[in-house]
């Protein structure tokens, strides 16, 4: 028999946030990577970088808001990490979303510096003075916010910022 106490505490509720975040993360930066050579290979040469990066942001932040709901939605249902037969209905709450846009977030910029060194050739400094400073990186960054705090918006929209409420939708059996 298997030992699955461990599901209700909040190390695996974290450990499972940080999982739906990786997921996240993996779904959007695989399509962003090819936005990102799209929108550089063919819109930047023809319309100049800010507006190719505006044109490319609303893409794909709609794409970030339809991968987080799905894996919110697929997540409900998490496999036993002890006792991959048995399956535990969850539910994130506001804290678990908090983890999963943050873990997200600190994926895909780690991401972006490795490809930025090992592809383009710029040191860590250099990539992030360019993240803060350039216009089109800067209008990224903010994209990118956005996508960590997502997980976050879509709590709050649907159940507020209630207190009471929260402590009744935390991450949980059902």
């Amino acid at each position: 028999m298997y030992d699955t106490s461990h599901s209700n505490s909040p190390a695996f509720a974290f450990a499972v946030a940080v999982v739906a975040g990786f997921r996240y993360f993996v779904v959007v930066f695989g399509i962003a990577f090819i936005l990102g050579t799209i929108r550089s290979l063919f819109i930047a040469p023809r319309v100049g970088d800010i507006p190719a990066v505006l044109i490319e942001t609303p893409i794909i932040l709609t794409v970030s808001w339809k991968a987080m709901a799905s894996i919110l939605r697929t997540n409900k249902t998490t496999m036993v990490p002890d006792c991959p037969s048995r399956k535990t209905n969850m539910t994130m709450g506001m804290q678990d979303r908090l983890v999963m846009g943050t873990a997200a977030f600190a994926f895909l910029i780690t991401a972006e510096l490795i490809l930025s060194v090992t592809a383009f050739g710029k040191t860590p400094r250099q990539f992030y003075r360019e993240l803060t400073t350039s216009p089109p990186h800067v209008i990224g960054l903010v994209g990118q916010t956005a996508f960590g705090l997502f997980p976050l918006l879509d709590y709050m929209l649907k159940f507020g910022t209630n207190p009471q409420q929260q402590q009744a939708v935390r991450f949980k059996r059902v």
